[in-house]
């Protein structure tokens, strides 16, 4: 018979103590401190989303979309997917995704054309958080369509080039 020792520590006294609070209090805490920081998230959503804007007018004007631009992008769309997972914003994070998705291709391919990018960020505006919602009907066609810019240039989501757990390292740039 194999007997198995847990040693004392200072966190498994505490945990054996009487009191504290039931998890469904700390559950329901919890979601009061992420639903405090709201407000905050959208503000970091909007900032991104300009800056995306910035780099899209800035690449329309030279006329390519550069692999530092590109690295940009991919940092901010990062950013995004991380909020809008965080914070129940559904098409924003998918559509947040789908730009990572677009820009990873592209630096693959070698491609520096703008035009997929500018209208990701387009689509990423309208599903800001200080926007007025699209229908849903309407939101679903601007999520389809971002499917058939990917699926026309033949890229595929970075997590199906990479596996579950990291989706790979582009010059310093980890993405998970």
């Amino acid at each position: 018979m194999k007997i198995i020792h847990f040693p004392t520590t200072r966190l498994s006294e505490l945990v054996k103590r009487a009191g504290g609070i039931s998890r469904d209090d700390a559950v329901e805490g919890a979601m009061q401190q992420m639903e405090s920081l709201r407000g905050e998230s959208d503000d970091v959503i909007e900032t991104t989303i300009v800056a995306l804007e910035a780099i899209g007018q800035a690449a329309l004007k030279e006329g390519k979309c550069s692999r530092e631009q590109m690295l940009e992008i991919l940092q901010h769309g990062d950013q995004m997917v991380t909020l809008a997972g965080t914070f129940g914003y559904g098409p924003l994070g998918i559509a947040s995704r789908s730009i990572c998705d677009m820009t990873d291709g592209m630096i693959h391919a070698g491609s520096h054309d703008i035009a997929p990018i500018l209208v990701h960020v387009q689509a990423i505006r309208m599903m800001s958080p200080r926007r007025t919602a699209l229908a849903p009907e309407a939101m679903d066609k601007v999520l389809a369509e971002l499917t058939r810019v990917l699926t026309h240039l033949n890229f595929s989501p970075i997590s199906d080039a990479a596996g579950e757990d990291n989706f790979g390292e582009i010059d310093g740039v980890v993405l998970i």
